[in-house]
């Protein structure tokens, strides 16, 4: 049977409010620090946000890429984490350690970050020099 033009019209229109409204409430991840300057052998601390719009979710934290040698970690509580809950509309901080290899050259180095939970996932990118 034909779909007539009227009738898909509002199929459409549904599917693009269920995928903006699953969009919405998908895990952030995100920091106010987007580039930071380290030295040689530095330990720094980045303070994450990790954030959803869902009532109550279990949100994955890992590091998909980091330079070689570089040791990155999440800590949140005094403990090295790789989960965090969230409350709907209730951020949770995290902390990302960065340990800079002492022998690192001059340069601009990324570190890619992702916090995946039920409702969707985020990345974030970020570069020391």
């Amino acid at each position: 049977m034909a779909m007539s033009g009227r009738t898909i019209w509002p199929l459409l229109v549904l599917a693009l409010l269920l995928a903006a409204s699953a969009a919405a409430e998908a895990a952030t991840l995100s920091t106010r620090y987007p580039g930071i300057d380290v030295r040689p052998g530095e330990r720094v601390t980045l303070s994450l946000k990790v954030a959803t719009r869902a009532a109550g979710e279990v949100v994955s934290l890992e590091v998909a890429s980091a330079p070689r040698g570089w040791q990155v970690q999440f800590k949140g509580g005094g403990f090295i984490v790789h989960r965090v809950f969230t409350e709907a509309g209730e951020p949770t901080f995290v902390d990302l350690q960065v340990r800079v290899p002492a022998d690192v050259k001059p340069g601009t180095y990324p570190v890619v970050i992702r916090a995946s939970g039920a409702s969707g996932q985020s990345t974030l990118q970020r570069s020391l020099r």
